[in-house]
């Protein structure tokens, strides 16, 4: 875990707070002038140089701490690809680019596999979503399992 410490700062009268980060640990009297100095120094990255103002006041109006768990970034197993082509099912859908319905493949995703291409139209069918492929589109299984859909890949 990573703890960040944190306090909303503000000159009196004012509205907007800015975060100001706290160092760890106890606090004494030297790193409290070093939080209000590190107010200033964000205060003016945000007004400008020369707009902080110590004599209007500083309040502190909200303590917080922030934990961040880190974790190790799971890898995605890749896959071979298949080569076998699997067969689709057929339906008629409407494809408003075409104007009408139109016997369009119907392919279930789970039989789909890396290195498939699915040309558009056709519609893709998991237990979860569907997939539609528009018919100027075309679709393409990488090693991981992912559609990647190309805007362009029927027009070329």
């Amino acid at each position: 875990m990573v703890f960040q410490r944190l306090v909303e700062v503000k000159y009196r009268m004012q509205i907007h707070q800015l975060p100001v980060p706290v160092p760890a640990g106890r606090l004494n009297e030297d790193d409290l002038e070093q939080l209000v100095q590190r107010f200033e120094e964000i205060y003016e990255s945000f007004y400008g140089v020369g707009s902080a103002y110590r004599e209007a006041g500083i309040e502190i109006g909200l303590f917080k701490i922030n934990a961040i768990g880190e974790m190790v970034k799971p890898s995605i197993p890749e896959q071979a690809p298949v080569h076998d082509i699997p067969v689709p099912g057929q339906r008629k859908v409407y494809w408003r680019q075409r104007g009408e319905r139109v016997d369009t493949p119907i392919f279930e995703g789970q039989s789909l596999g890396p290195g498939h291409a699915v040309p558009g139209p056709a519609v893709v069918e998991y237990p979860e979503t569907t997939i539609v492929i528009q018919p100027f589109a075309q679709a393409v299984v990488d090693t991981s399992g992912n559609i990647i859909i190309d805007l362009e890949g029927a027009k070329s």
